[in-house]
């Protein structure tokens, strides 16, 4: 891949950027990005940074269960700009959103035909794909995360073409950057180990050394998070986590699922496995591998331009796969773990109905078959066209309905949280919750959890006299208690009067507000 694509095909990739930028905005014009518990935790994180407390969320207790470069970004913008970290964490994913349509239209025109269809079939693919605009329309560090991966691919193709230290230095804090912001981009910091092997194999001292000192550099911020601070401070290197079953075969199955919906309708994949899409998809593949023209198909996979790309690829996909909690993210719409794989899946589908448009070539009729070809392709982009259409429709009259929890018509439209937001409403008391990240992200104040059981049994009484015999611990509190209570495990405030004088001061029907004060 050279190093820079001419200016007139640059200026078309940024008007495609600018329009995801703006699909962004008008997908969460109405109450702003979604909110998630996750949301709620980086934007906590950061606005505790901008008062000087440095890394703690909403309940006040340390920020540990994720990688510290995002909130450290929300608060540093914030800071120079003036503005809350709610409205920053959505321009700032919008943006990314931007760069993202951008980018892969730069990497569509490089890798694929050089023919204009395949780059604006490619750029408005990426342009409606639901999986990556449902991540930048919530604060969530995913999108920001997919920018870092495609200059990957973009710079490990340079370093590839021409192996400096420069080079190597631009991609070892890059990998120092993604592993700061996600778990899993240490990734990164391995496919960059593994391209410096592949581009000094020849002279194995020098890979070696280059490995070693781009390795550690890489590292080294990701070290001192997770055992300088981490390990040091709270004895675990990212929190205390509920374990579950990891299935390779469900997650297997789960992914390509998933990824069926990218490209196909649910009508269709409810009456035929995606399995049976895999595995013809299996059987044309393995044909291609044994005529000598499929064989051609496969080399430039494995050139400069395509490597680095390939080996992230190969790398995420086997770790989601191993390590994946299997029921953690079950939900139809939650394929966050394969959207930084989404635009690598678009160009493998390019090279292989680019393989297969150019079959047409030895056929009569050729003109023609190639133009019926590429007119059912742009048919097919209704598709995506129309999931994204119904996607924003929701968006823009109920708040973004995927990942988002708290910044929703249910929250926003709350008899409750208006009384919340009132200023009349005393903030200065210690604040409780069955749903604190919802009162922190309205109020800004931390907020602790109510009383919750141990054993799951909100009627386990001798747990409640035990754990909370002197609850609150201040002298006067408030518990705000929303409606309906989805999570069971929170002793209901009538049950709180074993332990404490509870008075009600506010009652709508979507939850009340109590003062509460220690027996």
């Amino acid at each position: 891949m050279t190093e820079f694509v001419d200016r007139h095909w640059r200026k078309i990739a940024l008007v495609f950027g600018l329009a995801g930028f703006g699909l962004i905005l008008w997908v969460t014009s109405r109450y702003g990005a979604g909110v998630s518990g996750d949301a709620v935790d980086y934007l906590s994180t950061a606005d505790s940074l901008k008062r000087g407390a440095g890394f703690t969320d909403f309940t006040g207790e340390p920020y540990i269960y994720w990688p510290p470069l995002y909130p450290l970004l929300l608060a540093s913008l914030s800071w120079i700009l003036g503005l809350d970290t709610f409205i920053v964490g959505g321009w700032l994913n919008a943006v990314c959103f931007g760069v993202i349509v951008m980018l892969a239209g730069v990497l569509l025109r490089k890798t694929l035909d050089q023919s204009p269809f395949w780059f604006f079939w490619g750029s408005l693919v990426v342009l409606s794909a639901l999986p990556l605009v449902q991540l930048a329309a919530n604060i969530l560090s995913d999108a920001l995360f997919v920018v870092l991966v495609l200059l990957y691919a973009f710079w490990g193709c340079a370093y590839l073409n021409g192996p400096t230290p420069k080079r190597l230095l631009r991609l070892s804090l890059l990998a120092a950057a993604a592993a700061l912001l996600r778990w899993h981009g240490v990734l990164l910091v391995v496919s960059v180990i593994v391209l410096v092997l592949i581009a000094q194999r020849r002279n194995l001292k020098i890979a070696l050394r280059d490995a070693v000192w781009s390795g550690v550099l890489a590292t080294l911020p990701f070290g001192v998070w997770v055992i300088g601070r981490n390990y040091r401070l709270l004895g675990s290197v990212m929190g205390y986590r509920d374990t579950g079953e990891i299935s390779i075969l469900y997650n297997l199955n789960d992914a390509f699922q998933k990824m069926s919906h990218w490209f196909l309708p649910d009508q269709l994949l409810s009456k035929v496995s995606p399995l049976i899409f895999l595995s013809g998809a299996v059987v044309i593949l393995l044909l291609l591998v044994a005529r000598q023209s499929g064989r051609q198909f496969f080399v430039p996979l494995f050139s400069a331009d395509n490597l680095p790309w390939v080996i992230f690829f190969a790398l995420d996909f086997c770790f989601i796969m191993l390590t994946s909690i299997t029921y953690d993210h079950a939900a139809y719409f939650d394929d966050r773990y394969y959207a930084p794989l989404f635009i690598f899946v678009v160009l493998l589908m390019g090279r292989i109905l680019q393989n297969f448009a150019d079959k047409f070539g030895r056929i009569r009729w050729s003109v023609a078959a190639r133009w019926l070809f590429m007119l059912a392709l742009s048919l097919w982009l209704l598709y995506p066209a129309y999931r994204l259409y119904k996607y924003a429709v929701v968006s823009r009259a109920q708040g973004e309905p995927t990942y988002n929890i708290y910044n929703s018509e249910h929250f926003r439209e709350s008899a409750l949280v208006v009384r919340l937001l009132e200023p009349s409403f005393d903030k200065s008391q210690p604040l409780y919750s069955n749903y604190p990240a919802a009162v922190y992200f309205y109020t800004r104040q931390i907020t602790l959890r109510a009383p919750l059981s141990s054993s799951g049994e909100p009627a386990d009484f001798d747990d409640l006299y035990q754990r909370y015999a002197k609850w609150p611990p201040e002298d006067k509190a408030v518990l705000i208690w929303f409606l309906p209570n989805d999570w069971h495990y929170y002793y209901h405030p009538e049950d709180l009067t074993a332990i404490a004088e509870v008075r009600i001061e506010f009652s709508s029907p979507d939850g009340m507000i109590y003062a509460v004060t220690q027996r």
